[in-house]
This record gives structure tokens, C-alpha cells and sequence, in this order.
């Protein structure tokens, strides 16, 4: 029995001395496996890391104790205890600088290293992660480590699946340091996926052409000039492809429908050509801020399309009816180009559009329907185009927060069914031809209505940044390329980084009339409001001062009258104000914001009075007193006037500017004898103006014709009467004068045709006769054939190029006046038919009955005939000897 237990106790003993013999390094991964706690080389190697790292904010304050795979940012392989994940992603205030230790070296089973948005700033590239060989992903982006160059030994990680190497100079220009690659570096075939090397440059990377298995690639900002042919190829499975804000030229490939990109930016590069078909899976393409031109292509191609954005580019002819297909089309952005003809009808189709822009083509005709409903819209811009406005129902488009239908042909009133869009937060309806009163139903836009500065839509989408990968910016993603601005007088406030809170109304320079609504201080919620350049009338409204969220005000050009409200002083916000031009009276109001508005704000209207206006208001300043007691500013207008005419005595009088004033009357038929009336004083201007090189009567209310005789300003550059009621033609004398670039005739009421005599002005490179009565078809030729379509919009009467339409069979009066360029061409042409005809057949009736006559010519012609023969064959031979003997 003794014998028995004895072996047991002996093998238990060998078993325990083998134990002790066992190397420490073994026993310690099995005690770091079954404990959790990581190997204590690598652990230490982790500490020297953070010793060399700069930390201010303390972001490693874990990194202590003995169980380094707790620490933040370390995760341990469960198996084996080694380090395989160390990320060091920095975002403030976590940021680490300082140098990266060799010590990283160390952790030889690592595959994932991030150091991404930290401040290494002015350090290379560590040569020594070329020997990491275990990794798979390498983020250094937004590091500052780009200094240089990038290190060829990189190019030895040959597992590397993802490898972003972009830079800060996005986001800080300053610290933004240069780097170059080895073009010999990652030449073999790798596994990579994600390749990110934004801002590398100029050269196209060569060694890509190995890098067949990248589904993303980034390499924009680089300076990259052209493609190489072969990357249409290589990246042909490509799911991602970002080459945007470069310099790349040349044409997209006829073979870009057969990529399998799901997601293509080429945006901002200078590419042209035209539009080829889409790759069939893709969902988003950029290719905007280019100069494609030529035709969209007549089919997409692309069903899953969401996201179209071709904006600012050259291409013409019309929208194809194959947009109707794109039935998941979310952002469509055709903006800035020279579209023509009509939208397709897709109401039935196109139901999900969020983002809709269209502004700055030549689209004509009547307003779309299909933009007339659209459920799911958000954002509408069709301005700076030709269509002509009926109707638009808000309820049909019960999410649209953002409307702009600036610079259109529209005309009739505001529909009022757009106080119906309970979303509505921007509404642009400035310079049309929109008449009547502004509609009371505007007060219940409910967006507008709201103090916390946007739509309920708005609201949400904004809280939830994951909605579509957009906002806040949402027009950075949309591309809404353009900057809004509102108008004032004298500045143009910009509206483009927070567009999504900018609440605004402006209806600005069209012919409205009647009063301001009382109920406008509902609109708590409005930041920009602009009425100016209409005929509005009446008194400002008190409850303006309720407008609490106000930061721009323009009510100028009008025929405003009473006092300026004292309740504006409560508008705390305002920041920009023009009452400019009216007839408002009474003393300015002081306090707040008025105390920092200068003297322009006010200027033309002769009744108010107080700072910052020179004048000082009389003991009792009621409106009545101070509206029939303006002797001193009569007097200074008169002294003013008296000067002008002075100086208009002068024959070296050259520039004469009187824009932006209230002059009334008729402009002198003499133009040697210059009248300018100024409160109810006649100015006689007697003097030589045929050296006159600026005339700028411009924003008055001047009346009646323009001069005949204005042709003898011959010396004259730039000549503007817009904004004026000025009637009748034209003056054909107009075309005298050949040293004219600048003409604007524009918002007058000027009639009858554009003289043909105008074709002459061949220094001509700015001209507008927009917004008048004028009918007919426009002249053709020199300086005529670069005019676009704006520059006659709001003449319905007009005809022929660049506009759509085409004129009638005669309708032109000048040509049953006397004036038949075109007969006389016909009848020249005929003449000379006729002559040809007449002269053929004399020649033919001799020949047939002077028999000696004929057998003359015949023999003549057979001599000629043997001539040539004899001399091209003489010539042949001697051509075919030379040849033969070389």
C-alpha cells in the first residue's frame, strides 16, 4: 500500500520541477491570457510612447497600472494578450503632439494604428513604421506628420487595407506642410481598400495603376493636371472615386457608364466635353465647376440615382424627359449653365426631390408644373431665368422652407396661396414685374412667425445631422454654390454659411403698390426683409418695432410717407437699415441701433430731420410743419443745382452723374440746352456736351422721350436712364454713337422697336432695355450676337435671337417704313439670276445660228483641250523618271 502512494507523490514532484523550469516569457502569456492583463514588453514599450507624446490635456491619464489592454484606446487580442488595435485619435480638446517613439516597434502583432487629429506638426513620417508589417489600417490624417516626404518604407506594409494620409490644409492653410510620394513605393499588387491621399500632388500617382482592389479613393486638392487612360480602367470596380478641387483636364470617358462607382466627385476641375451616360449603379455624381458643354445625355442611365449636381458648367439644349425616370432623385442641381426649352412634365414621376436647383440658365415659358407640386421639397431655386408665374399652392408643397424666384419674367400679383406653406422661411421674389398690393396672407407664414429662427423641417433635420449625411451645412452638401444676398443700399449682406437659419422676405424691385401690412410685426422670426424699389405707399407700420430677430431692413425707393416709428429703436438686432428715398418726415428716432446709422440711410427724404442729418429740428416738430418748411433744403438743393450748372458751362464737362435723386420731368429735347428741374426750380445747363463721356440720370422720375438729338453725345461711354418712366421710342440717332460700352435703358416704359441702328455700336459691351414695352424682332449683328436673353426680359413684344421665340412672317414696321434690308438683298440676288439667265442664252442663240461662230468656239475648245492634255502628260513622265532615278 506504502508502495502504492509512493508514485504518485513522485510524479507530482516532476511535474512541479518541470513547471519551474519553464523560460518566464511562457509562463507569463499563459498568466496574461487567463488574467486578461497584456504582456509586459509591450506594456512598457506603451509607456515609452506616451513619454515622448505631448499630452496637455491629460487625454492618457489611463495609461497606468498593469493591465495595459484597459487602457484607453489599447484593445488586446483575447487569445494571445498582444497588443492589435492602438488608437490615438485626437479630437479637441484631446489632442497629443510631440514625437512618436520607436518603442511602437515593439507591438509586432498590431494591425490597427490610428494617430489621426493630433499635433504633430513639423515631424516626419517615421521611417520605422515600415517595419510594422502586421498592419492593416494606417490613419495619419489630419496629424501635422506630412512634412517632407513620405517614407518608401511604407511601402513594405503590404497588408494595408485602409490608408489615409490627408492633411490639415482644409481646415488650417497655416499649418499645412507639403509632402511628395516615392513613386516606387506600394508598386507591388496590395490588398488596399481605402486610399486616402488628399492634397498630394501635382503628379498622378503611377503606382496606382497596381492597385487593382480599392473599392474607395480620395486624392483631391492635389494639383493633379490630366488622368491617365488607364485609370478608367483599373478603377473600373471602384465603389467611391473623389478627384475634386483639382486641375484636371480633358474629357470623361465614353466608357463611364460600364464602372461600377455607386458614389463619383470630379467636382471643381476643368474638364469639358460633354456629359456622358452614368455608371448604372451609381447614386451620387458631382462633376460641377467644370466647363462640360454640349447636351445632357438623353438617357441617364443610372435608375438609383439621388443625387445630380452638374452645376456651373456650359451645357446647353434642354432637360431630357429621361429626369423623369430618376424616381429616388433627391438633390437635383443644374444651376449655372445655358439650359434652354421646357422642364418635362414629371409630376407623377419625380416625388421625392428635396433639393431642386435651377437658377441662372435661359429656361422660358410658364413656370413648371412639376415644381408646382412637389411633396417632399425642401429647397426651390429657379431664379435668374424666363419663366413667367401663374400660380404656386403651398399646400402642395408642404415642406418647401427655402423658395427663390428672383430675376424671372413673372408678372401679376403674389399668389396668395403661398402664405399656405406652413414650412416657408425664405421667400425671394425680388426683381420681376409683380404688381399689385402684397397680400395679407402673407402675415401667417407660420416659419417666419416663429422666434426660434427656422422652419419646424428645418428644426428637425438640423437636430439629427444623420438625416440624408447633411446638415447643419446642408447647402455645403447640396452644393448651393452661390451666395444669397439681400440688397441694401450702399452693401450686399451675405447669406451662405448658416443658410438653414436665415429667415427672409424680399421682395425687392418690382412695381407693388399700396401699403405695407399692419400685421407684419406677426413675422417675429424675419431677419432680412427688403420692399425696396417698389411704389409702395402709406406709413411705416408701428408693429415693424416687433420684428425682434431683424438684421436687415430696406423699405428705400418707395413713396413712404409720416414718421419713421419709434418702436424701430426695440429692434436690438438691426444691423443694416435703408429708408433712403421716400417721403418720410418727422424727427429720427434715437437710441440703440439708430445711433450707429450714418447720414445715407436717410437720404432723400427732405422732411426728416435730426442726427445724424445736419439739420436740426424746428421747436415743434410735427410732421405737417416740418413737411411745408424746407426753405434751407431748397436753398441747398439750389446752390447744389447752381454748381452743376457751372460746371455743365464748361466744355471740359465729361462725367455727369444726377442717379439716385428725385428729379421730375422730361429730359430737353436740345441737347444744347440742358434743363434739370429740383424742387420746382429750372436749371438751364446751356453749353457744349458733345465731349460728354458719363451721363448717369439713372433712378429719378424722369418722363417723356429720350432726346432725338442725343446722338451728338459722340464722344459718350456709358449712358444710363434706367429706372425712370420714360415713353415712347428709341432714337434712331442712337446709333451714332460709336464710342459707346455701356447702355442701360432699362424699367422705363419705352415702346416700339430696337432701332437696326444700334448694330453699329461695335465698342457696345453692356447693354440693358430690360423691363419695357418694347416689341418687334431685335437686331442682328456685331455686339447684338453676344447679348443673352437677359438683357431683353420683360419686353413680351420682343422677338427672334438669343430670345425663344420666333417673330412672325413681317412683322417688323421699320421694314414697311423704308427700311428693307432684307428685300434688297433678294432683289439683288434675283438680279443676278436674272442677269446669269439673259447672258447665257444671247451666248447660246449666237452659237446656234452663226454656224462659223460655233465651229470657231469648238475648235477653240478642242485646241485648249489638247494643250492640257499634252502638258500633264509631258509633266507626268518627267516626274515619274526623277522618282524612278532616286
Amino acid at each position: 500500500m506504502a508502495e502504492y502512494n509512493k508514485f504518485p507523490v513522485q510524479e507530482t514532484l516532476i511535474v512541479l520541477c518541470l513547471l519551474l523550469s519553464l523560460p518566464p516569457t511562457i509562463t507569463s502569456i499563459h498568466s496574461s491570457a487567463s488574467n486578461g492583463s497584456c504582456i509586459a514588453d509591450e506594456r512598457n514599450a506603451l509607456l515609452s510612447v506616451k513619454a515622448s507624446l505631448l499630452d496637455p490635456n491629460n487625454s492618457l491619464s489611463s495609461w497606468q497600472g498593469e493591465d495595459c489592454c484597459s487602457w484607453k484606446g489599447v484593445r488586446c487580442s483575447a487569445k494571445t494578450g498582444h497588443v492589435v488595435k492602438l488608437n490615438l485619435r485626437g479630437m479637441d480638446p484631446g489632442k497629443v503632439g510631440g514625437k512618436i517613439s520607436y518603442s511602437l516597434v515593439k507591438l509586432r502583432q498590431q494591425r490597427y494604428l490610428d494617430l489621426s487629429y493630433n499635433n504633430f506638426y513639423g515631424v516626419q513620417i517615421p521611417e520605422f513604421l515600415g517595419s510594422m508589417s502586421s498592419l492593416r489600417h494606417l490613419d495619419l490624417s489630419y496629424t501635422g506628420l506630412l512634412h517632407g516626404r513620405i517614407p518608401p518604407q511604407v511601402g513594405n506594409l503590404t497588408k494595408l487595407i485602409y490608408l489615409d494620409l490627408k492633411c490639415w490644409y482644409r481646415y488650417n492653410p497655416l499649418n499645412y506642410y507639403p509632402f511628395s510620394v516615392n513613386v516606387a513605393w506600394l508598386s507591388q499588387p496590395s490588398s488596399l481598400k481605402h486610399l486616402d491621399m488628399s492634397y498630394l500632388g501635382p503628379a498622378f500617382p503611377s503606382w496606382l495603376k497596381s492597385q487593382t482592389s480599392i473599392d474607395l479613393l480620395h486624392i483631391s486638392n492635389a494639383s493633379i493636371t490630366s488622368i491617365p487612360d488607364w485609370f478608367w480602367v483599373v478603377f473600373l470596380r471602384a465603389k467611391f472615386l473623389d478627384l475634386a478641387d483639382n486641375q484636371i483636364s480633358g474629357t470623361l470617358p465614353a466608357t463611364l457608364e460600364f464602372m461600377a462607382a455607386e458614389n463619383m466627385v470630379l467636382s471643381n476641375n476643368r474638364l469639358h466635353g460633354t456629359v456622358p451616360k452614368f455608371p448604372r449603379n451609381i447614386t451620387r455624381i458631382d462633376i460641377s465647376k467644370n466647363s462640360l458643354s454640349g447636351t445632357l445625355p438623353s438617357d441617364f442611365g443610372a435608375p438609383w440615382l439621388e443625387d445630380l449636381m452638374l452645376y456651373n458648367n456650359s451645357i446647353s439644349g434642354t432637360i431630357p424627359s429621361s429626369l423623369c425616370s430618376l424616381e429616388y432623385l433627391l438633390v437635383l442641381d443644374l444651376s449655372t449653365n445655358m439650359l434652354t426649352g421646357e422642364v418635362p412634365n414629371c409630376q407623377e414621376d419625380m416625388k421625392y426631390p428635396i433639393v431642386v436647383n435651377l437658377n441662372t440658365n435661359n429656361l422660358p415659358g410658364e413656370f413648371p408644373s412639376v415644381f408646382k407640386s412637389c411633396p417632399n421639397a425642401i429647397f426651390i431655386d429657379l431664379s435668374y431665368n424666363l419663366w413667367e408665374l401663374t400660380s404656386v399652392d403651398g399646400e402642395k408643397m408642404p415642406f418647401i422652407a427655402l423658395l427663390r424666384l428672383r430675376s424671372n419674367m413673372f408678372y401679376g400679383r403674389i399668389p396668395s396661396e403661398l402664405a399656405m406653406s406652413k414650412e416657408l422661411q425664405f421667400l425671394d421674389l425680388a426683381c420681376n414685374n409683380l404688381s399689385g398690393s402684397i397680400p395679407q396672407s402673407l402675415d401667417n407664414l407660420s416659419a417666419m412667425a416663429r422666434a426660434s429662427g427656422y422652419s419646424e423641417i428645418l428644426g428637425r433635420i438640423a437636430d439629427n445631422s444623420v438625416v440624408l449625411g447633411l446638415y447643419n451645412s446642408l447647402y455645403d452638401f447640396i452644393s448651393f454654390g452661390e451666395q444669397v444676398s439681400v440688397s441694401t443700399k450702399g452693401q450686399q449682406l451675405e447669406f451662405s454659411s448658416q443658410l438653414s437659419y436665415t429667415v427672409l422676405l424680399d421682395l425687392s424691385f418690382n412695381s407693388l403698390t399700396g401699403v405695407i401690412p399692419q400685421d407684419i410685426g406677426a413675422l417675429i422670426g424675419v431677419k432680412a426683409f427688403n420692399l425696396s424699389w417698389n411704389r409702395l405707399s402709406g406709413k411705416i407700420p408701428v408693429n415693424i418695432g416687433q420684428l425682434k430677430q431683424l438684421e436687415s431692413l430696406d423699405l428705400s425707393h418707395n413713396e413712404l410717407s409720416g414718421k419713421i416709428p419709434s418702436s424701430m429703436t426695440a429692434l436690438t438686432s438691426l444691423s443694416s437699415m435703408n429708408l433712403s428715398y421716400n417721403d418720410l418726415s418727422g424727427k429720427i428716432p434715437t437710441g440703440n441701433q439708430f445711433e450707429t446709422f450714418n447720414a445715407s440711410v436717410y437720404i432723400g427724404n427732405v422732411g426728416l430731420c435730426g442726427p445724424p442729418l445736419t439739420g436740426s429740428c424746428p421747436g415743434n416738430s410735427s410732421s405737417q410743419e416740418i413737411h411745408g418748411n424746407h426753405r434751407d433744403l431748397e436753398d441747398i438743393s439750389l446752390y447744389l443745382a447752381m454748381i452743376i450748372g457751372e460746371l455743365a458751362m464748361s466744355i471740359e464737362l465729361q462725367f455727369l452723374d444726377l442717379a439716385y435723386n428725385k428729379l421730375s420731368g422730361s429730359i430737353p429735347q436740345s441737347i444744347e440746352s440742358v434743363s434739370v428741374s429740383t424742387k420746382e426750380q429750372q436749371l438751364e445747363f446751356s453749353s457744349q456736351l458733345s465731349y460728354m463721356v458719363v451721363l448717369d440720370l439713372s433712378c429719378n422720375n424722369l418722363t417723356g422721350e429720350i432726346p432725338r438729338d442725343v446722338g451728338a453725345l459722340i464722344a459718350l461711354k456709358a449712358f444710363n436712364l434706367s429706372w425712370n418712366q420714360l415713353s415712347g421710342e428709341i432714337p434712331v440717332s442712337i446709333g451714332q454713337l460709336n464710342e459707346l460700352e455701356s447702355l442701360d435703358f432699362s424699367h422705363n416704359e419705352l415702346s416700339g422697336e430696337i432701332p437696326s441702328s444700334m448694330s453699329a455700336l461695335t465698342s457696345l459691351s453692356s447693354m440693358n432695355l430690360s423691363y419695357n414695352d418694347l416689341s418687334g424682332k431685335i437686331p442682328t449683328g456685331n455686339q447684338f450676337e453676344s447679348f443673352n436673353a437677359y438683357v431683353y426680359i420683360g419686353n413680351v413684344g420682343l422677338c427672334g435671337p438669343p430670345l425663344t421665340g420666333s417673330c412672325p412672317g413681317n412683322s417688323s414696321s421699320q421694314d414697311t417704313h423704308g427700311n428693307h434690308r432684307g428685300l434688297e438683298d433678294i432683289s439683288l440676288y434675283f438680279a443676278m439670276i436674272i442677269g446669269f439667265v439673259f447672258n447665257l442664252w444671247v451666248v447660246f442663240c449666237v452659237m446656234l445660228f452663226k454656224k462659223r461662230w460655233r465651229i470657231a468656239y469648238f475648235m477653240c475648245v478642242d485646241d485648249l483641250y489638247d494643250k492640257t492634255y499634252v502638258t500633264v502628260v509631258v509633266r507626268c513622265s518627267i516626274l515619274k523618271r526623277k522618282f524612278s532615278t532616286s
